[in-house]
């Protein structure tokens, strides 16, 4: 999948700049979940779609809590000490499924995202209609090739090593 960050406010590798490496996503409960509540006749949570910064400063995929619990009804399955820009907090872990979608195949991975009550960065993401739901850590880019081209702008994601 290649994504173009020209935009008519922003041209060029300015625009790349400005918002970072940001892709699509759908974030859904993980598939062995999806298979039990199939299994028992329960209705299976809609994933959630909006967008995620590709944050390769991060060692593990960070999501907005909220949907995570409202939307997905999930519970966490721990807590941890993250330690970041925002100095030591303890937040919760959900196991969520992660999709980009786009290409010849959607990249799908089953991950613990750490989940974030404060990660807010909407204000810089709506005004170019983008609803930012989570950050891809690492533990995401370990799954695929990512390749950021700054000069012309462009970011591309491949599955595994292919390019």
């Amino acid at each position: 999948m290649v994504l173009d960050y020209n935009r008519p406010s922003i041209p060029g590798c300015h625009g790349l700049t400005f918002f970072g490496p940001v892709v699509e996503v759908v974030i859904g409960v993980p598939q062995p979940l999806v298979d039990y509540l199939r299994t028992r006749g329960q209705p299976v949570p809609v994933p959630i779609s909006g967008h995620a910064l590709i944050d390769t400063g991060a060692s593990q995929t960070a999501v907005v809590e909220a949907p995570c619990r409202q939307d997905l009804g999930l519970l966490p399955v721990s807590t941890a000490t993250t330690h970041g820009a925002h100095g030591p907090q303890e937040v919760n872990i959900y196991r969520i499924e992660v999709t980009v979608p786009g290409g010849h195949r959607p990249m799908s991975a089953m991950l613990q995202a750490a989940a974030y009550p404060p990660l807010d960065l909407a204000g810089t993401y709506s005004a170019q209609g983008m609803t930012l739901i989570a950050l891809l850590g690492r533990d995401y880019l370990e799954h695929v090739t990512f390749l950021y081209d700054g000069p012309s702008g462009r970011v591309e994601v491949y599955h595994g090593g292919a390019l």
